[in-house]
């Protein structure tokens, strides 16, 4: 179901249907570090910073070697970090 809600998160115009496929997949696997990381994209794509970066750190915290979640992570924080002029803020973002 994940690799599927990956093909789909890359395609223009499928980003809701992968998003769908996305989370029936955490429904199944909610420990899915990869599932959590198409959600982190998914959120990104669409301008929800927020909820991306909630999805990558929780990525994260199952999976620490995760390099795509590490990405979104870091520049979702740096982003906060430098709108906000506070670099210890991003830790509650």
């Amino acid at each position: 179901m994940f690799a599927l809600a990956e093909i789909y998160s890359r395609w223009k115009g499928k980003e809701e249907r992968a998003m769908e496929l996305c989370k029936e997949g955490l429904k199944i696997e909610p420990k899915s570090d990869y599932g959590l990381t198409i959600r982190a994209r998914l959120h990104y794509q669409n301008g929800e910073l927020h909820e991306a970066y909630k999805s990558a750190r929780s990525a994260l915290m199952i999976e620490l070697n995760n390099y795509e979640a590490l990405l979104y992570h870091n520049v979702i924080g740096f982003h906060y970090a430098s709108e906000n002029e506070d670099i210890n803020g991003m830790r509650e973002y």
